[in-house]
């Protein structure tokens, strides 16, 4: 099956609807917008909708998680207000997202309010659904990172227009990921490294597991290298790790030793007593972490050994920073990989997962130095653990 895309549909006079993920980060004491990237990175999608010579774009996202409630801190307003900044035209904010038409003969593009603020969003519901599907003709979907979510905005409205006769497609963003992240499916390179890191090691089991006979090295880091050093007999004192996930790490070490050429797991670290920006960082072998440390970045051997594997690589996936990356001190893990990764020339680059992204943000590196950034952390995730999404199920011809 194909996916339908922008190619596949009419829009000339037309009302489109598009679901966009504009769930950007705000700063807490002001409501601001801290940082742009989601919204910039659907600007082709909008301005090829808007090319196609439509009568209406109306847009409508998520914004954090109000659970059902209006939360006017969560307001989709300043959503319009940066693209209206964007795109230099003003975009109409619109109270609700039902009940409310979206008409104006000053305004081509509105911004609906926040779909979280009615509870049966999260449920996929029908009749909500159906009032969403009254702003459109067309419905496209460009929120990839809520293709994993069986939600009335990304998969009820599409079968609710379908049924109505009504056009449905993927827009640029959704199209892109599902190449760029099926090519690693389908066709992985070798030598392929995946680097896997974050808190919990069943938030990406799976995608380890569905990569066993495709990968040759694995590189763990943060939380998840922590239980794994624990399965190998290693004291993690006060590290962040899974206990009761010691046993499964053990099976997937015995797993990957079946399968893949090498799994790195920290051999030095960087430590600190306390979990704070002015802790006072320690560098010392995983063997002699004890008492009250804690394991808060990769030490200088491991991640030379990292390097020396990153720019030999082909293909390369990253998912999770390396270490607390938001203190200075305990950067330089996720820098020099970040730094490795898009030096690989040679490589197939795929990087994703919010922390990923905000970190590469934070170092400055620009996105354009490797193949794919992903705008998906758990849609990733779930993508490459071979899972069909249901948002980009509907879209398939």
């Amino acid at each position: 099956m194909a996916l339908k895309t922008l190619k596949d549909v009419d829009l000339k006079f037309k009302r489109v609807l598009l679901r966009v993920d504009f769930n950007v980060p705000l700063d807490k004491e002001t409501g601001e917008i801290q940082d742009n990237t989601r919204i910039v990175a659907a600007m082709n999608t909008i301005y090829d909708i808007l090319d196609g010579g439509v009568t209406e774009l109306v847009i409508m996202t998520h914004l954090g998680r109000p659970k059902g409630e209006k939360v006017p801190t969560l307001s989709t307003k300043v959503l319009a207000e940066e693209l209206s900044n964007i795109m230099g035209e003003e975009v109409l904010h619109v109270s609700d997202c039902v009940g409310i038409p979206c008409k104006s003969q000053d305004h081509r593009v509105f911004m609906l309010e926040n779909v979280r603020f009615h509870p049966e969003e999260k449920k996929g519901d029908e009749g909500f659904a159906k009032k969403l599907a009254e702003h459109g003709d067309v419905f496209i979907n460009d929120a990839f990172a809520v293709c994993h979510r069986d939600e009335a905005s990304v998969t009820t409205v599409a079968k609710v227009m379908q049924a109505e006769g009504k056009a449905i497609a993927a827009g640029r963003l959704v199209e892109k990921e599902a190449e760029m992240l099926g090519k690693i499916l389908e066709n992985p390179k070798a030598p392929f490294v995946m680097i896997v890191s974050g808190a919990k090691v069943d938030t990406k089991i799976g995608m380890i597991q569905n990569f066993y006979d495709k990968v040759d090295t694995f590189i763990l880091g943060g939380g998840i290298a922590n239980t794994f050093l624990a399965a190998e007999g290693f004291d993690v004192a006060d590290s962040l790790y899974e206990e009761d996930k010691v046993e499964l790490a053990r099976e997937i070490l015995v797993a990957c030793s079946e399968h893949v050429n090498e799994v790195v797991i920290p051999t030095d670290a960087m430590v600190a007593s306390e979990f704070s920006a002015t802790a006072e960082a320690a560098h010392v072998p995983v063997e002699d972490v004890m008492g009250d440390m804690r394991i808060l970045d990769l030490g200088s051997n491991t991640i030379d050994r990292c390097v020396e594997i990153l720019s030999n690589a082909e293909m390369i996936v990253w998912n999770g920073p390396l270490g607390v990356y938001e203190f200075p001190q305990f950067m330089e893990g996720t820098k020099r990989i970040a730094e490795a990764i898009a030096a690989n020339k040679n490589a197939t680059t795929v990087i994703g997962g919010g922390d990923t992204v905000d970190a590469v943000n934070k170092l400055g590196i620009s996105f354009k130095e490797y193949t794919h950034v992903s705008t998906g952390g758990g849609a990733m995730v779930e993508f490459l653990e071979g899972k069909v999404l249901p948002g980009i199920e509907v879209l398939m011809d």
